[in-house]
């Protein structure tokens, strides 16, 4: 019985025949390479020409906008990568007729279907639309689509032997008729297929592992088995009782309208006998082509050959330049060449009624010729930097003369050496092809960009001092003590009058006249500065001079005699006895800081400190000066005496003063 899918088929296998038979017309071939532009192909093409896509990985938007065009690739899906560009939706777009696409790997990264999302667009893998009939599409894996095969107001296609996984929809076909989808392998997707005001479509013999198989919005439209075979779904509940014939007892229902009558058992296909003889495809048309090894020497040579053709089913060689082909018993001989002379080898690749040849020179010098190298061919390498969303490319490669960049965001170089800048953070997949006169290569890297962290806030500084004392009779010598955050710098007012007296952070200061003193600080650093004051913080009496005025020390001892100035307040010279520094080490600071004036020990030790505080800070002043005179300086030796007795009488006041309170 001839059913009208046989009739569909035998159809299609006409047209596709006549359209590549030969005689009927001047098709050709494009071969394209890695970093080369399949579109320029397709652009450049002729209907029934065939555009054959070399391994690798090309990020690139393609249309097939001619009749009767075979994009193919060399190596099948497992090699063959087409990622899609933010430049359009669709990976793979056909809008005319008879096309085929056969063998790729169909997909997009995250960044191109995240782009294509939020401007409220699917993503899709491989499109047929506009209308189009007669195509076929075949062979091919799509993955990571919002849509991966869709066919939108679309005819008369053949859909077989595609992987479609990870997509939101696998199948997708709306106001499209008659197609036959068959042998695909759809599983992991949101919806398996998706049929939408279609009709007269035929599924069978597909594998269908999804969240949800299949819908189909019109009742008893489509036919999703035929007499022998349906489909194998995943969620299938019902049992077989015939082992056999591997085919369910119950139909399967698609939703509420559609039934798949003869549900397979298993995944595999392995029925023994198919619905429909596959029918046997047009032969591609052979590329020939061989290596030689070594090409060049002296007599005599024996040279290796290595048959490299693609889609010959048989070739001839022709291997000693005499025109006629013989055909050697394995697919790389040897043939050795016994006089000096060059040769030229051919080799016919065939397949079919189509053939390709192919030639080299094999040159054979004599004994003392000198032999030519073998060609140095390019070895691809690189090394990458990144720098948040700029990547530093450092090409290391070997022997390269040419360099082609594809930085996984739809842009490129033949920089050496480049610096790119990506819009958006992610992982990209970069390739790096190199070529020089005897041949190409390339690399691949993923590599990882990073957005920019925000800036931080600025630190700007807190102002705050304390001292040791705050009150005391003139002269007072005060420690100030910074307790600032984050400052830098330092300007000390320690009078009020408004000018800075001091830029060190825990400056010594001495108040020679009575008053009540405010203090100010300002600290800053590079964000700013920050003040504060602190009114009346210093206290000065005046000094109390009704008391004992005390031992009048010892005498003789030069080195016990300064002379001393002090700062702020009047200008007054004087001398008194010193004590010797070392009578200061052991009174301890924390007893200048408690400041303490009670009766007793304590009392007279604070004095005491105090006192020798003063007289430790004169006597420095009274070396520097010294030192002065010693350099050349003007002081007079006479100064010195009045000084001395004025200082050992304030000496012998405040200790003896105290210990009168």
């Amino acid at each position: 019985m001839v059913t009208k899918a046989k009739i569909i088929a035998c159809l299609s296998l006409f047209f596709f025949i006549f359209a590549i038979a030969p005689g009927s017309g001047s098709a050709m071939e494009t071969v394209v390479h890695p970093g080369q532009s399949i579109q320029v192909a397709l652009n450049d093409a002729s209907e029934g020409d065939i555009i054959t896509v070399k391994p690798g990985i090309y990020y690139q938007y393609v249309e097939i906008n001619k009749d009767n065009l075979t994009l193919r690739s060399a190596a099948g899906p497992d090699e063959t990568f087409i990622f899609g560009t933010t430049y359009c939706a669709d990976v793979i777009q056909v809008i005319a007729n008879n096309a085929t696409i056969d063998g790729f790997s169909v997909s997009v990264n995250a960044t191109t279907k995240d782009y294509f999302n939020n401007n409220n667009s699917d993503v899709h893998g491989i499109c047929l639309n506009s209308n189009i009939n007669n195509c076929v599409i075949e062979n091919n894996n799509v993955t990571n689509t919002d849509i991966g095969i869709n066919l939108n107001t679309v005819k008369d296609f053949t859909v077989k032997n595609n992987e479609v996984s990870n997509n939101g929809v696998g199948i997708n076909l709306f106001k499209s008729d008659n197609n036959l989808l068959t042998y695909n392998l759809v599983h992991s997707n949101d919806y398996g297929i998706k049929m939408q005001t279609s009709t007269d479509n035929l599924i069978y013999n597909n594998s269908f592992n999804n969240t949800i198989n299949a819908e189909d919005n019109r009742k008893n439209s489509n036919k999703f088995n035929i007499t022998t075979f349906g489909n194998y779904w995943s969620d299938y509940k019902g049992e077989d009782v015939n082992p056999e014939d591997g085919i369910g007892d119950t139909p399967y229902a698609i939703d509420n309208k559609n039934r798949d009558y003869r549900p397979l058992m298993n995944s595999g296909f392995e029925s023994s006998e198919p619905p429909v003889t596959p029918e046997t495809p047009a032969p591609y048309q052979p590329v020939a082509a061989f290596t030689a090894e070594p090409y060049t020497g002296t007599a005599p040579l024996t040279v290796y050959f290595t048959d490299n053709s693609e889609n010959a089913t048989s070739i001839e060689w022709d291997l000693d330049g005499d025109g006629i082909f013989e055909t050697p018993d394995a697919s790389s001989p040897a043939h050795t060449y016994e006089e000096a002379d060059t040769y030229t080898v051919t080799l016919k690749a065939i397949n079919g009624t189509l053939n390709n040849i192919t030639t080299q020179e094999i040159t054979v010098n004599p004994a003392e010729s000198p032999i030519n190298p073998s060609p140095i061919k390019p070895v691809a390498a690189f090394e990458f930097e990144t720098n948040l969303l700029m990547v530093n490319f450092t090409d290391c490669s070997e022997n390269a003369t040419t360099w082609l960049w594809d930085f996984g965001d739809g842009s490129q170089s033949d920089v050496q050496n480049p610096t790119h800048t990506y819009t958006d953070p992610g992982n990209y997949t970069v390739n790096l092809t190199v070529s020089n006169e005897n041949g190409t290569d390339w690399e691949l890297a993923t590599i990882e960009v990073l957005a920019p962290s925000e800036p931080s806030d600025p630190v700007f500084p807190i102002a705050n001092f304390s001292s040791n004392v705050t009150s005391g009779e003139a002269p007072f010598t005060v420690q100030f003590i910074d307790l600032s955050e984050n400052a830098d710098s330092w300007a000390w007012n320690f009078d009020g009058d408004g000018d800075v007296d001091d830029y060190f952070e825990n400056p010594v200061y001495t108040y020679e006249t009575a008053g009540n003193y405010t203090v100010n600080l300002t600290v800053s650093n590079v964000n700013g500065s920050n003040s504060t004051e602190k009114i009346d913080f210093i206290i000065v009496e005046v000094a109390d001079d009704s008391g004992d005025t005390g031992d009048s020390g010892e005498t003789g001892d030069s080195e016990n005699l300064v002379s001393s100035s002090h700062r702020s307040g009047g200008n007054g010279v004087g001398s008194a006895k010193i004590i010797r520094k070392e009578k200061l080490e052991p009174v301890e600071e924390s007893d200048l800081a408690s400041g303490s004036n009670s009766q007793g020990e304590n009392s007279e030790k604070s004095d005491e400190y105090k006192a020798l505080k003063v007289q430790s800070d004169m006597a420095n002043n009274v070396e520097a000066s010294g030192s002065e005179q010693e350099d050349g300086g003007n002081s007079a030796p006479w100064v010195s005496l009045p000084c001395a007795v004025i200082g050992l009488v304030l000496v012998a006041y405040l200790m003896n003063g105290g210990k009168k309170r």
